[in-house]
């Protein structure tokens, strides 16, 4: 009785060391996916600005340049989603063809319990769903962004009626 006890407490128990270098680069990425971000944002946000000063005088250019604004946000998001959606899925597959969590020869940033089994199977298939949400949300946000400035574009487009 005690042996197997101790079995299950050794099995439950099993932890991957976190790996410091695994954390800094963690640390760094996050702290230039914030910079990246907040520089887009800061950018965006001047140019929009720009194009709406714009707008009274110039409505075509303006309309131009605020369509160029949403295809460039479509894309951007577009690329993040199917990155995103690459290494998640990529994930999925590595833990579903392994059994166990974290698959075997990937770093940890902190120590990790190992989980295998249906524990594994059923992180996997949560990452897989999660993967495909991505990748349809990333599309249709994708696609609406691209329509939004096609309309945009639309708008002005026509000639000016003369009061």
């Amino acid at each position: 009785m005690d042996q197997e006890f101790s079995t299950q407490v050794t099995l439950e128990e099993r932890r991957l060391p976190g790996d410091s270098l695994a954390r800094t680069r963690l640390l760094l990425m996050g702290v230039l996916i914030a910079t990246l971000g907040l520089a887009a944002v800061i950018y965006s946000e001047a140019y929009f600005n720009t194009m709406m000063q714009l707008r009274a005088t110039k409505p075509r250019i303006a309309a131009a340049g605020i369509k160029q604004l949403y295809q460039v946000l479509a894309g951007c998001n577009f690329l993040l989603g199917m990155f995103l959606t690459g290494v998640l899925a990529t994930f999925s597959f590595q833990v579903l063809g392994s059994a166990q969590v974290p698959p075997p020869g990937m770093r940890v940033a902190f120590s990790t319990k190992v989980r295998t089994g249906k524990n594994a199977r059923k992180i996997a298939i949560i990452s897989l769903v999660l993967a495909i949400a991505v990748f349809v949300g990333c599309l249709l946000s994708g696609m609406h962004l691209w329509a939004v400035g096609q309309e945009y574009e639309m708008i002005y487009s026509r000639p000016l009626r003369s009061v």
